[in-house]
């Protein structure tokens, strides 16, 4: 009998194409000239991007906590991303208001290793179905809860991350990221945006979409 093992993780590879790198920098930035005094982000989980702390991508009014469970990454705080209003620092900065916004692009796929006695050697590949719908809502619910009343979150994904509590401030295609399928003809990034009636869809065809999302002060809606 063919023996299949799956499981989810993140690799130390993990990071933004630099283009979406620089265009979430800048939301950032926006962000806290907007509120008008310097903000605290939650970067979960973060691989080895480094937003707030290396040069290009650091302010002296952005403070940025790199979250990832993988530790040779070298995170601010190592913990999983489905487990992040449990940790006690995330805990403390959530009772005291919350964060000012959060960063996430978390994996798309599930990685599967197959061991067919045909494989001479272990082969990894992609399920294009990517995380399980429970997981990604968790996922979402977990981040809403991280944040303070009318906080941002930037979240870089294939599907619909919206869930009670928050809503779309909208929703923009980068342009030159390595999983854009898209033909997105404006020059400009800033004018790379989708309008969507109703919000009734779920997921895209391996097409990056950055969803600008804010939290509601209702979260039964």
């Amino acid at each position: 009998m063919t023996q299949k093992t799956s499981n989810i993780h993140f690799k130390q590879a993990f990071s933004f194409p630099e283009a979406l790198e620089t265009r979430i920098w800048s939301m950032m930035l926006q962000e806290t000239r907007k509120v008008g005094r310097p903000t605290l982000w939650l970067h979960a989980p973060c691989g080895i991007s480094r937003l707030g702390s290396v040069e290009p991508y650091k302010s002296d009014f952005i403070k940025v906590i790199n979250v990832d469970i993988d530790e040779s990454v070298n995170p601010d705080i190592i913990c999983d991303v489905f487990k992040l209003t449990e940790h006690p620092l995330i805990k403390n900065v959530i009772d005291k208001g919350g964060f000012d916004g959060y960063v996430t692009d978390p994996i798309w796929y599930e990685q599967k290793r197959c061991r067919c006695e045909h494989c001479k050697k272990m082969t990894t590949f992609k399920n294009k179905k990517g995380l399980a719908y429970p997981q990604r809502r968790y996922l979402s619910y977990q981040l809403r809860d991280c944040l303070k009343e009318g906080g941002l979150g930037l979240f870089n994904c294939l599907w619909n991350p919206l869930v009670k509590g928050t809503k779309m401030a909208f929703l923009e295609i980068p342009e030159d990221h390595e999983c854009n399928e898209s033909k997105v003809e404006a020059a400009d990034i800033d004018k790379a945006y989708v309008d969507i009636p109703d919000q009734k869809f779920t997921s895209f065809r391996s097409i990056s979409l950055l969803w600008h999302i804010r939290k509601c002060t209702d979260l039964t809606k």
